[in-house]
């Protein structure tokens, strides 16, 4: 069975969960500088919002922050969820990536793939 049969058989959820499982497994370098030097720890990126948590004390929703990213030019302070949403899109090589056999799209979102979805492949 050729794999584009195999698609055939899966639902849009299923090929969602299966690329998202795929890639929410990826270990990425963290590069939160601290005292200079990148932390450099290897977090899957499922773990990232922990890790900033635990290891960077990024904590609380009440309180603002600013990237530490390396070579991050955001100069703004953000609230703890724009500054996770920000790392994950703006500095981690981690994309949810089309499931459709020769679609080549990629997004920084899952709800971005949902909607590519419906518009290109209903």
């Amino acid at each position: 069975m050729d794999n584009q049969s195999v698609y055939q058989e899966w639902t849009e959820q299923d090929m969602i969960i299966f690329n998202g499982y795929l890639i929410d497994e990826k270990e990425v370098p963290c590069k939160w500088m601290d005292h200079g030097t990148p932390c450099d720890e290897l977090v899957q990126a499922k773990n990232l919002k922990d890790h900033l948590h635990h290891r960077h004390g990024v904590m609380s929703n009440s309180q603002s922050y600013h990237c530490h990213w390396d070579a991050c030019h955001h100069k703004e302070p953000m609230q703890k969820t724009s500054l996770e949403r920000h790392v994950v899109e703006q500095h981690v090589p981690v994309k949810w990536a089309c499931p459709y056999p020769y679609c080549v799209e990629t997004f920084t979102r899952e709800h971005t793939l949902r909607a590519h979805i419906a518009r290109s492949h209903a």
